[in-house]
């Protein structure tokens, strides 16, 4: 039986040890040495992944990451009855240590009950947080299996995930010329204002179903009395439509062209990168199929459906390896309200059981 009180001790365990993106090696010791304690053979590539393995070919590759987006240090989690969540000044980190946590709990469940099972691989990949670092840089030649099943999911283990959209960022600056804004403000050229100009022409929020676009920072000045010399700002699109991608990178360029003609003695750059690409799957995909079969044999009805967000599913997509995610019951996610339903945790344990044994499942 899934031992909850120990699920739920693991998870406390791990979302104490700081992980932020880009300082993760304090989990992923801990969490090697967790997977060799269950037997299986654990390494790191080059770019500091682990893949922890059995010595045979896997049947099935369990994927989850190990950072956690700021603010996430010191995180003191708070347990009542039916969910655990933070004490209001940090993340929690449900996002993705309910999956490794579920992971965790039904292995050691197995292994406890002499459940035998099939071979497996469970990769975990530093700096998703980061736009899926881990997982671009991820050394596929180490990867076995090509059915992978992502815990990464938001909400209950019933929402599975089977498209994502193309993610493009982009860096807007803009350099004017300072003055002196009470002496002589007529020699300025402001950086702020030209800025404000480029981002009224661009769209916001939800276009359709489909898109996105936002504009999530802003900077610029220096003192208030100066006429601001250079802006900034950062912002994104996604969309699963190939059609509306290539329209928003038309209209951006637009918006620039336009400004450098309206004030030819600034200079306006813009740098855009794809931090990760759209992927498609349906019902009828073997390893959509299967997380659907061990879901409704557990009695939990499958909410199958795309998402806004990304995960290293996306990577794992364009690499060959079908890959859907599974929710874990984290909610919230990257705010001061994260929190993790204990119930929904584990049940992404059972299923993860499930995937691994079928019938034979300790519950």
């Amino acid at each position: 039986m899934t031992n909850r009180s120990r699920l739920i001790e693991t998870f406390c365990e791990i979302v104490r040890i700081d992980s932020p993106s880009g300082e993760e090696q304090d989990i992923s010791d801990d969490l090697s040495k967790r997977f060799r304690d269950l037997g299986l053979n654990v390494s790191l590539d080059a770019h500091g992944n682990i893949i922890a393995s059995d010595n045979d070919t896997p049947t099935i590759v369990l994927s989850v990451h190990m950072d956690t987006v700021e603010p996430g240090r010191g995180i003191n989690p708070i347990i009542s009855s039916e969910i655990i969540e933070t004490d209001g000044t940090t993340i929690l980190g449900g996002d993705c240590k309910a999956g490794i946590a579920a992971i965790i709990e039904c292995l050691q469940t197995l292994k406890e009950n002499n459940i035998s099972r099939p071979s497996l691989q469970i990769v975990v990949t530093r700096g998703e947080e980061l736009g899926l670092d881990g997982a671009k840089n991820l050394d596929f030649s180490l990867i076995k299996g090509d059915q992978v099943i992502v815990f990464d999911g938001g909400g209950a283990v019933s929402n599975v995930t089977i498209a994502t959209p193309t993610y493009t960022s982009f860096d807007i600056s803009v350099t004017g010329r300072s003055a002196h804004a009470g002496v002589e403000p007529q020699k300025g050229l402001s950086a702020i204002k030209i800025l404000s100009g480029i981002i009224h022409e661009l769209p916001q929020g939800r276009i359709n179903n489909n898109t996105t676009f936002n504009i999530g920072i802003i900077n610029g000045g220096s003192v208030v009395n100066a006429v601001p010399e250079f802006a900034q700002c950062s912002g994104e699109f996604r969309s699963r439509d190939q059609a509306d991608i290539e329209h928003l990178h038309a209209v951006l360029e637009l918006g620039l062209k336009n400004a450098r003609e309206m004030h030819p003695d600034a200079l306006i750059e813009c740098e855009t990168e794809i931090k990760f690409y759209s992927y498609e799957l349906d019902e009828e995909t073997p390893v959509v199929s299967r997380l659907i079969h061990a879901l409704q044999n557990l009695q939990i009805e499958p909410k199958v459906g795309a998402s806004g967000g990304g995960t290293d599913a996306n990577v794992f997509n364009l690499n060959k390896c079908e890959a859907v995610v599974v929710g874990t019951g984290t909610h919230g996610m990257h705010t001061k309200r994260e929190y993790v339903v204990i119930e929904e945790m584990i049940q992404a344990s059972n299923v993860c059981q499930y995937l691994l044994v079928g019938d034979q499942l300790v519950l």
